[in-house]
């Protein structure tokens, strides 16, 4: 069997479509965009459907195309299937930080012996590229380590990096991303900063407060350390006295 993953990013539009010896396996929240296209599988893996319309879970049941589901998927059909997380766990562990990696593991599951990747870039943003990515190449490592042959859309960054251990630090950085895709994490990353710069002005006057509080128990402090010299030094019968101030 002959599996393609097909993913959002751009390069969906290469998959093998039109050749009936691939399975096409898509995702349920990308359905919309296949209305001429042949699809095998649809994938909606994810518990909580609440960012959907209500009537999105009938809408895939509708498209009457194998489904992939969770076991809290909220509808009941003859053609669609629990993926089933125990067994897929067995082949390399708990590993499934995206729906391309559940994707990945039931191809590896039924028997798939190539496996091709398009729309599958997973470096949009800080989520993909930090959380999303390790696990889809773990897969892919795994798949090719049994033997399946495996391909990744030339446009994707997906297992692809031209630094060189030893050899290009410091005179060379990423070319895994394009210009639009720093500048997209630059602004996730702005929005945060800014989102904390914020916050610390708001709190800087109560910094304030609290500093200006412990500088006068600071001194509050000083002053009864020094009572208390005076005090034992007149309980030992030494004479205490004030020296007068000059103005």
């Amino acid at each position: 069997m002959k599996v393609a993953i097909v993913g959002g990013a751009s390069s969906w539009v290469d998959a093998p479509f039109d050749d009936e010896s691939w399975e096409i396996w898509v995702l349920g929240n990308q359905m919309d965009r296949y209305k001429d296209l042949r699809v095998s599988r649809i994938f909606e893996i994810h518990d909580n459907l609440e960012e959907h319309d209500a009537s999105y879970p009938q809408w895939l049941v509708n498209h009457n195309i194998p489904l992939v589901v969770s076991d809290k998927f909220p509808m009941d059909c003859n053609h669609s299937e629990i993926f089933d997380y125990d067994q897929a766990s067995k082949l390399i562990g708990e590993n499934f930080s995206s729906s391309p990696a559940v994707m990945m593991a039931q191809a590896i599951l039924d028997g798939a012996y190539e496996i091709a990747i398009f729309g599958v870039d997973m470096a949009l943003d800080e989520h993909e590229y930090f959380m999303q990515r390790p696990s889809m190449e773990q897969w892919v490592g795994y798949a090719k380590g049994i033997g399946i042959n495996v391909h990744i859309h030339r446009s994707s960054s997906l297992g692809y990096t031209t630094y060189r251990e030893g050899r290009d630090w410091p005179n060379k950085g990423f070319d895994g991303f394009d210009a639009g895709e720093y500048r997209d994490m630059y602004n996730i990353h702005k929005q945060r900063f800014d989102e904390l710069e914020q916050e610390l002005n708001e709190a800087l006057p109560k910094v304030e407060r609290m500093k200006a509080e412990a500088q006068a128990l600071s001194g509050a402090m000083q002053v009864y350390e020094r009572l208390q010299k005076v005090a034992r030094a007149k309980s030992s019968g030494i004479k205490v006295g004030i020296k007068n101030a000059k103005n």
